[in-house]
């Protein structure tokens, strides 16, 4: 299955700068880059970007679940640097942090 991602400012973090681009994905792999129009299976699937900043290849593996590493110490008499200990993966894994 493929999918085109069209219409988004494609960051170029080398040259200071994010140019129009489309994006075609296949399966779970970038395999062409290219400027808007680039051709797209038939069946593609379709993303509007537009206005929105593309990372190609970019992981957020940004999360909270650190917050983990504190669990049960304020029930066994230790403080917490959290709030909720219990509750750092569930937001983590809500908030669908990496692709």
């Amino acid at each position: 299955m493929a999918t085109i991602v069209r219409g988004g400012l494609l960051l170029d973090a080398r040259a200071h700068r994010a140019d129009a681009a489309d994006v075609l994905i296949t399966g779970d792999t970038i395999t062409e880059i290219g400027t808007p129009g680039l051709a797209a299976p038939p069946d593609a699937s379709v993303v509007d970007a537009g206005g929105k900043l593309l990372h190609p290849g970019l992981i957020n593996a940004h999360t909270h679940a650190h917050g983990n590493l504190a669990k049960g110490w304020a029930t066994a008499g230790r403080s917490s640097s959290c709030s909720r200990p219990d509750r750092g993966s569930a937001v983590a894994a809500r908030s669908r942090t990496s692709t």
